[in-house]
């Protein structure tokens, strides 16, 4: 593994990462999100809880995040962390990202952000998960879903293993939720650290109505 693919891989998983913080990728994240003071939000493998906990923070003491991570490794840690900071407006569930286990209208929003969960060419099983979370939003909540570039069948990614399966193309998840969600936003967005290049990544968004 190159030098900068060990500081990639450790900067994007941090809980905090002031680099982060301030790409316009994110910055536009939160646009979109539109958080209010006691929603109810699932982050959707959240990783180390990069945005888990800065949303538990802006929906004040009535709020709720539910944070589910598929990576065992991760998810102890993402655990540990909600302990030691002792972050009571945040529950952490081991999930794998085909089966969320959301409950039926229960969130306000739904994030994920650079999850490997819509395949390509796995029309089906890209359907099901977007039925799933359409029926755990409530009336106008939003699924705000940010894609990268990085999971390709081409490209070698930090972990060191190449994929055999590419991510799902912006255009077949937007194909997929179109008899479930509403599309209410779509912007092209760069992603990834400058070593990589200018890698497009997508944001979409999506509301129940």
């Amino acid at each position: 593994m190159f030098a900068w693919q060990r500081k990639w891989s450790f900067l994007w998983a941090a809980t905090e990462n002031p680099m982060r913080d301030e790409l316009p990728r994110t910055v536009r994240i939160w646009d979109q999100l539109a958080l209010e003071p006691a929603m109810s939000v699932a982050d959707v493998g959240a990783g180390l809880g990069y945005f888990a906990f800065k949303i538990a923070e802006r929906l004040g003491p009535h709020g709720h995040v539910l944070a589910t991570e598929a990576s065992p490794r991760a998810f102890l840690r993402l655990g540990a962390t909600r302990r030691e900071r002792n972050e009571t407006r945040m529950t952490v569930r081991w999930r794998p990202p085909w089966r969320l286990g959301l409950a039926p209208r229960a969130f306000d929003r739904v994030l994920m952000v650079d999850v490997f969960a819509f395949v390509a060419g796995r029309r089906r099983e890209n359907r099901a998960l977007l039925r799933q979370i359409a029926e755990s939003l409530r009336p106008r909540g939003r699924f705000v879903l940010a894609v990268d570039a990085v999971h390709t069948t081409e490209w070698r990614p930090p972990y060191g293993t190449r994929l055999f399966r590419a991510q799902a193309s912006a255009d077949e998840i937007v194909d997929d939720a179109s008899s479930l969600l509403e599309l209410v936003a779509r912007e092209t967005l760069i992603t990834g650290p400058p070593e990589l290049g200018k890698l497009p990544g997508h944001l979409l968004v999506f509301r129940r109505s």
